[in-house]
């Protein structure tokens, strides 16, 4: 994702907002092609760049037009860009992360491979592992954060068989960012979702919710699944 600095010549309707990303996506991707060789497609939502066996997918990001509302169509591009923002909020609180514990990177890439291997990527998305890998290392106790990647995959593991998911909402406040009416609204928004509880104990819908900063509802990664079996 590429986020675009703010400045008085963006224009104000969003449509037009849409019309000048796409300039520059078609420009990003001409350029990518003449200076550097690289295989390139570019269309007007987004830039697919094709380097050494991979394909990576451009997007850009400008917050204007999070603020502006209309039509059917506006509200599809809002949508999007608020999807983007949200992606931005999470990868910049995970690389803060990964900056003061330098073993969370290998912890996550193996409780993603976990993941896959057991046919659970399409319920559990790669931001949410990523979400509760960081939980182990910002709630260590009574242990210290984990030292070794073995260590962190197997509380990972005890994480998602013991964590009490039915009556509890788990909250990863990375930068201690959420104040106690955060909290509270955290746990309103829990509770107004548990309310879908059925008589049987059973949910009848998502059994994880990670709560952040950003996503104090639970929308963004565990907003449909993974559901309880």
């Amino acid at each position: 994702m590429i986020q675009l600095e703010g400045s008085g010549n963006w224009p104000m309707d969003e449509i037009a907002i849409e019309k000048t990303k796409s300039s520059f996506l078609i420009q990003i991707g001409e350029s990518l092609q003449k200076k550097w060789g690289m295989t390139c497609t570019a269309t007007e939502d987004d830039v697919d760049v094709l380097m050494s066996g991979y394909a990576f997918r451009l997007k850009l990001l400008h917050e204007r037009a999070l603020s502006l509302t209309g039509s059917d169509q506006k509200s599809r591009v809002h949508s999007a860009d608020k999807k983007l923002l949200i992606r931005s909020q999470h990868a910049s609180m995970i690389n803060g992360l990964q900056s003061r514990y330098p073993i969370y990177g290998p912890v996550v890439r193996l409780a993603k491979r976990w993941a896959a291997s057991h046919l659970f990527s399409a319920c559990l998305v790669e931001e949410a592992i990523e979400l509760l890998v960081a939980y182990l290392f910002l709630n260590p106790l009574p242990f210290d954060a984990p030292c070794s990647r073995i260590t962190g995959f197997l509380r990972f593991l005890q994480l998602l068989s013991n964590y009490d998911w039915t009556f509890s909402p788990l909250v990863v406040d990375i930068n201690n960012d959420l104040s106690q009416s955060d909290e509270k609204e955290i746990n309103d928004n829990f509770l107004l979702r548990r309310k879908g509880q059925g008589e049987n104990g059973e949910n009848v819908g998502p059994v994880m919710f990670l709560a952040t900063v950003y996503d104090k509802a639970s929308e963004a990664w565990t907003g449909l699944s993974p559901s309880a079996l």
